[in-house]
């Protein structure tokens, strides 16, 4: 490759136009210079191993993403084209139309957190409604389900609705702790005979990295906290409560026949909120996340 040096090019070697009113001549391009060029673009070619064309115009380019590629998928016609490191895969037709299109940020199936409350196309919310279309609406996530590793995605509606419903505690008093229908199912349920989705539902629930008490990828645990402990002293002792339990100065442990006291002898009562915040649920402090997964590209 050589550049232009005709006795009319500029003193840099570059072309002019010229210009009659100077006078100055316009660059005359030379069979040399033409040539160089023809060659220059043909050693791409055949080094990408490509035979020149007549009819294309974008074999350059192939052979240039051919020879960048290397042992990744080429853009030639006929093959799948080339990945760039932003995700776009540039590929060419038969007919020698170059097109590129990016790849989706979404794993398919995958859960995302979004702090806009505005469902982003091929998303569905992870609060365990049903998808009666899916089949049809959402085709990628509806054909990956059905390979190998979309399976490890999906349980039976049994088994959905007993994570859903499974009750992990009984109080003292008769009442239980549970999911009730809220939460604890982190899987999909897949019909194929009726085409629909059954969403996992992830509500009231925090993600926890696995490993650790035996929590499995996609498996859940239950609500809890350590152990709260304390003792009460004998009535007739008088002695201070311990721990968690606190003697009341307002009301006293009734001895001998109903409606009788002993105020030497305060009750021994115990509330936690004495020391700590209370709710319906034991949590961290949190914000709201509008908790999806993603479908795929959707049909309508």
């Amino acid at each position: 490759m050589h550049r232009i040096d005709s006795s009319t090019a500029t003193p840099d070697n570059r072309f002019t136009e010229g210009n009659p009113t100077v006078p100055v001549p316009a660059t005359t391009v030379t069979a040399a210079w033409l040539n160089g060029v023809q060659e220059e673009l043909v050693a791409i070619l055949t080094a990408a191993g490509i035979t020149p064309n007549k009819a294309s115009n974008v074999q350059v380019l192939a052979a240039i993403l051919d020879l960048i590629a290397d042992s990744t998928p080429l853009a030639k016609v006929g093959t799948p084209g080339l990945v760039m490191p932003d995700g776009t895969t540039i590929t060419i037709d038969a007919n020698g139309k170059i097109s590129a299109a990016k790849a989706s940020q979404y794993e398919l199936g995958e859960v995302y957190y979004f702090r806009h409350p505005t469902l982003r196309p091929g998303f569905q919310p992870c609060q365990g409604g049903i998808i009666t279309d899916a089949a049809t609406q959402f085709p990628d996530i509806w054909a990956y389900l059905q390979t190998a590793e979309g399976q490890l995605l999906l349980k039976t509606e049994a088994q959905w609705q007993a994570l859903s419903t499974a009750i992990w505690h009984t109080n003292a008093d008769g009442t239980t702790v549970g999911w009730n229908g809220i939460g604890g199912a982190p899987w999909y349920v897949q019909d194929l005979n009726a085409g629909t989705l059954r969403m996992p539902d992830l509500r009231g629930m925090y993600a926890e990295a696995s490993g650790y008490d035996s929590l499995g990828v996609g498996e859940t645990h239950i609500d809890m906290i350590r152990n709260i402990t304390g003792y009460q002293p004998p009535v007739w002792n008088n002695g201070a409560a311990g721990g968690a339990f606190y003697n009341s100065t307002l009301k006293y442990m009734g001895i001998g026949s109903p409606g009788s006291y002993d105020n030497d002898n305060p009750r021994t009562e115990m509330s936690v909120d004495r020391v700590v915040p209370t709710g319906n649920a034991n949590k961290p402090r949190a914000w709201g996340a509008l908790a999806c997964c993603y479908l795929g590209t959707p049909t309508v």
